[in-house]
């Protein structure tokens, strides 16, 4: 009796044993389904972006609830985040974009309408040659690009996952056209028929003899009154190019004197570029500027833009030492502090760049180099109607926009 009351309880200990193992795989499965969901929607966007070939200069930055839908093509709600890494060339179709829904909601409905409403046009001048989509837990990525990037960014993310992107998913990239051959051309003066048809193909082509005169080679054509004589080859006459030539009495080779060629115009030379200006001693703070600096400067671009009619969609950014030049055209130097409010739409030629100078440096004088270096035409297929600086105290203004735009916001800084 003992001893079946000891295999009994046995087997129940080995029964209890056997579940909690087997809960405690299950629950490990759970926890390392979709590795990515224990990642920073920024850690994940430089991990899927490294390696990849012929990326365009981008930036990595967070979405906010006023350009949530823009880039993502998704109403903003609460508890979305997302962060993109879109071109910083508007020309240039090229979007990286990470969403995060919050738990509870249906990720994979958010990654289908994602899907559904994505523009691969939305920069108008110029289309995405690749679209994809792909989920994984609450994580979403959609990249548009070339065919070559967006399958490497998705095959990242994929991997980063830990899992194998389909061969069925990837994108073909666009083949060039090829060129037809030249025996394929149907040019009936090109490949003549055959036969009597020779004679005169669709009644204009003349049969002509020596006899017909002009060399043999030509009809002879009555000008008619008031024709204005041109020069035989029997009778040279100067023309704009050179001579025309007398026909040897030796029946030698004819020389033609080669028409005089244009002069080649003279290349103007290249501005001398400004030099860059004297970096001031470094200040006591820190490379990176304090926050409520940053905010002040902010503030102060909204106060410029504030009013002002017809802006297009815009987010104030603040600039760093690699993208510094990009937008103000002069190199960056320690303890110079910018933000800008570009158009979010690259086809759309607008630019709004605000610069703090340290102490030490004068305003104006930057000001001078951002409109003397400044390139109205840096989106490529727009250029901007106005380009305009101005200053005050320690800060420099740069606004390339249309004439009426660019009046109205050099008009709000100087009344700062």
């Amino acid at each position: 009796m003992k001893r079946l009351l000891a295999l009994l309880c046995a087997a129940a200990l080995l029964l209890t044993l056997a579940a909690c193992a087997a809960g405690g795989d299950a629950a490990d499965e759970e926890t390392t389904e979709n590795p990515v969901e224990s990642m920073a929607l920024t850690d994940i966007m430089n991990d899927i972006l490294d390696g990849v070939a012929d990326l365009p200069a981008y930036e990595v930055v967070d979405l906010t609830e006023e350009n949530f839908e823009f880039y993502s093509f998704l109403p903003w709600a609460e508890g979305y985040e997302g962060v993109e890494a879109d071109a910083l060339i508007g020309s240039i179709a090229h979007s990286v974009v990470l969403v995060r829904v919050p738990d509870g909601a249906d990720a994979a409905q958010a990654a289908a309408d994602m899907e559904a409403n994505a523009n691969p046009a939305k920069w108008i001048c110029v289309t995405a040659e690749a679209t994809h989509v792909r989920q994984h837990g609450n994580t979403i990525l959609l990249v548009m690009s070339t065919a070559d990037i967006a399958n490497a960014v998705l095959q990242n993310f994929d991997a980063l996952n830990g899992s194998a992107t389909p061969e069925s998913d990837l994108a073909e990239p666009s083949a060039e056209p090829e060129t037809p051959p030249e025996d394929a051309v149907d040019d009936p003066v090109a490949t003549p028929p055959e036969g009597d048809e020779v004679e005169n193909i669709d009644g204009n082509m003349p049969t002509l003899t020596p006899d017909e005169g002009a060399d043999g080679n030509m009809p002879a054509v009555d000008p008619g009154d008031g024709a204005v004589d041109m020069p035989t080859p029997n009778d040279p006459a100067e023309t704009a190019g050179g001579t025309v030539p007398t026909t040897p009495d030796d029946g030698g080779t004819v020389v033609v004197d080669p028409p005089a060629q244009p002069e080649t115009p003279v290349q103007p030379e290249t501005p001398a570029q400004p030099e860059t200006p004297a970096e001031p001693e470094t200040p006591a703070e820190p490379e990176t500027p304090a926050e409520p600096e940053t905010s002040e400067l902010a503030s102060t671009m909204e106060q410029i833009l504030a009013g002002v009619a017809d802006l297009p969609m815009y987010q104030v950014t603040e600039l760093t030492s690699e993208n510094f030049e990009f937008f103000t055209f002069v190199p960056w130097a320690d303890g110079y502090q910018a933000v800008t409010a570009d158009s979010m739409i690259g086809s759309i030629a607008h630019s709004v760049v605000l610069v703090q100078v340290p102490e030490g440096a004068d305003a104006a004088d930057f000001a001078a180099q951002m409109e003397a270096n400044a390139n109205p035409g840096k989106w490529i297929c727009v250029v901007a109607e106005s380009v305009q600086t101005a200053s005050s105290g320690n800060l420099a203004l740069l606004v390339m926009s249309s004439q009426a735009t660019a009046d109205a916001i050099i008009a709000n800084f100087n009344s700062l």
